[in-house]
């Protein structure tokens, strides 16, 4: 009775301020809380579980296009592109990327996602000077972010793109469009 309140009064405030993680069950996610970006653990106040499927090997998750994932016993932050978790290598590269650490989804069952390459250490988003379009380099390749919707479904940070010389954005080799 009252403890039911509590428990649904602090899964709205976890759902609440982890934007723009919306609280929703995540299918074939087991999500058992959202991080802590002061002390970068699960915060056991404020975590939660979800019942889901696990699956049975890992797979490629295109739905999760955008969510930023955890492992409960492990630091290691991935951002999934392309249906792929990608390992954010360092602090300093993450926060090249996203607004801040609000909104990381502490998950058991990480493995089931099927791993790609990391992004590389000091990855960016970038633009040619004076240009509209947006792109994440990381690992030699510029990939273009289609749309504004899609820089905030990525949760990146339209404040850390920076402005390159345009024969600089140009040499840069050209991979896949972000596009959801």
């Amino acid at each position: 009775m009252v403890s039911d309140n509590l428990d649904a009064i602090q899964a709205q405030e976890v759902n609440e301020q982890c934007l723009p993680y919306s609280g929703e069950p995540i299918e074939g996610l087991a999500i058992q809380g959202i991080m802590n970006p002061d002390s970068m653990e699960i915060d056991i106040n404020k975590s939660f579980t979800l019942e889901a499927e696990l699956l049975a090997s890992a797979v490629a998750r295109p739905d999760l296009n955008g969510v930023r994932l955890k492992g409960p016993a492990s630091p290691a932050i991935y951002v999934v592109i392309d249906g792929y978790r990608r390992w954010i290598p360092d602090p300093a590269t993450y926060n090249n990327l996203f607004l801040d650490w609000n909104g990381v989804i502490v998950v058991s069952n990480l493995p089931d996602i099927a791993e790609a390459e990391p992004l590389s250490s000091g990855a960016v988003l970038a633009r040619p000077a004076g240009m509209a379009p947006v792109y994440l380099v990381s690992n030699g390749v510029k990939r273009h972010i289609t749309a504004p919707s899609v820089m905030n479904k990525y949760y990146f940070d339209w404040s850390k793109v920076q402005s390159l010389p345009i024969s600089v954005v140009n040499s840069i080799r050209t991979g896949p469009s972000i596009s959801s």
